[in-house]
């Protein structure tokens, strides 16, 4: 009886590590940006919400999926394309830095992208800037 037990449980654990592997294999496109860091500039700690968009292509013969992005900081929020890009077609990462509460300075967020991609499944982004307080222009 324990004999019929261990191979229950031997036959769902491959399963359970397989089924990723199924799942991702029609995705297999390959990922390819124009850039993996953007600086910027000047952030205004009056205006602290700064965009940047990331464009990448799909280089391979197969669709490509986008699985997840995550920022390392809670002060960046990412948007990405969610449908699957296909060959030859171009995809996007718009991400959202908010600076409000920040400290005045330099900063350098990283950001992980998980994708199908068999080459490279995780890609690190990143952007950078100054934080500065806001200077009206004097009147003359």
């Amino acid at each position: 009886m324990e004999l019929k037990r261990l191979f229950f449980l031997i036959c769902l654990l491959c399963a359970a590590l397989t089924a990723p592997a199924q799942k991702s294999s029609e995705f297999r496109g390959q990922i390819k940006f124009g850039a993996f860091k953007h600086n910027v500039g000047n952030v205004y700690r009056h205006y602290p919400l700064h965009r940047v968009v990331f464009q990448f292509r799909n280089v391979g013969k197969q669709p490509l999926k986008i699985y997840k992005v995550e920022p390392y900081c809670g002060c960046v929020t990412a948007k990405f394309t969610e449908k699957p890009v296909l060959p030859g077609q171009l995809g996007y990462i718009t991400l959202t830095y908010n600076g409000g509460g920040k400290h005045d300075g330099y900063f350098s967020e990283n950001i992980e992208v998980y994708s199908s991609c068999e080459k490279y499944p995780r890609i690190y982004l990143n952007i950078s800037g100054t934080l500065v307080e806001y200077q009206p222009p004097a009147d003359k």
